[in-house]
């Protein structure tokens, strides 16, 4: 892996706004190089049956997840969420192998959820099901550091071998996922150094959640 981002690293690092997070150089381009290098995985601790915690907020979606799961028979739910706060209290209770989280949970930012994960439940490994196949979610969770991002709409059995090689510790973004998500954050790079520095202090502040009366409140304080 270091000897990827040395072979990326540019001589000049772009700057980002304030309160932007992403990583240079950028994982989904170090990703890219372990693809066209024969693959990527993560280490891993063998463990079975393969123990899921499921996270969404749609219970009839949830029941035909859990009947797929059932089917399979190396894999076990061991917790079910709907929110992303009670996402983290199974987590760190139940350490599961596998976080099946879906994108448009409520609750913590899926990003920032991915984040706490880490941080909390280290050897958990994240699946992002998804009813919306959008670059920009695509490229926010690659960057997160989730093993790989699905659409809702798959086939059971591409799901069922999606956890299954997701615990074995693959990384499974194919080629086009890689390239897009590098087009869309190449895309974004380059709107950014458009900005002007104050735009892009307020394109940060509006990142982390600041509304316009604030963000014109921090900047009469800074006058």
């Amino acid at each position: 892996m270091k000897n990827a981002i040395k072979k990326f690293r540019p001589t000049v690092r772009p700057r980002f706004p304030y309160g932007s997070k992403f990583s240079w150089p950028p994982k989904i381009t170090v990703l890219a190089y372990h693809y066209e290098q024969g693959g990527i995985k993560m280490p891993i601790s063998p463990q079975k049956p393969i123990t899921i915690l499921l996270v969404n907020d749609h219970s009839v979606f949830c029941t035909g997840i859990l009947a797929v799961l059932a089917r399979a028979g190396d894999m076990t739910v061991v917790g079910e969420a709907q929110d992303g706060f009670e996402t983290q209290k199974l987590a760190a209770k139940l350490r599961p192998q596998i976080l099946l989280l879906g994108m448009e949970t409520p609750g913590p930012h899926p990003i920032e959820l991915q984040e706490w994960v880490r941080k909390h439940s280290p050897k958990t490994i994240t699946l992002v099901l998804s009813a919306y196949d959008r670059d920009d979610s695509l490229a926010a969770m690659m960057e997160a550091g989730v093993a790989g991002y699905l659409c809702e709409n798959e086939p059971p059995e591409q799901l069922v071998n999606a956890i299954r090689r997701a615990a074995q510790g693959e990384i499974l973004f194919d080629q086009a996922q890689l390239a897009r998500a590098r087009q869309w954050q190449e895309e974004v790079e380059s709107r950014l150094k458009q900005l002007s520095h104050r735009e892009r202090q307020i394109l940060g502040l509006h990142g982390k959640g600041y509304d316009n009366w604030i963000i014109a409140g921090e900047f009469a304080k800074r006058a």
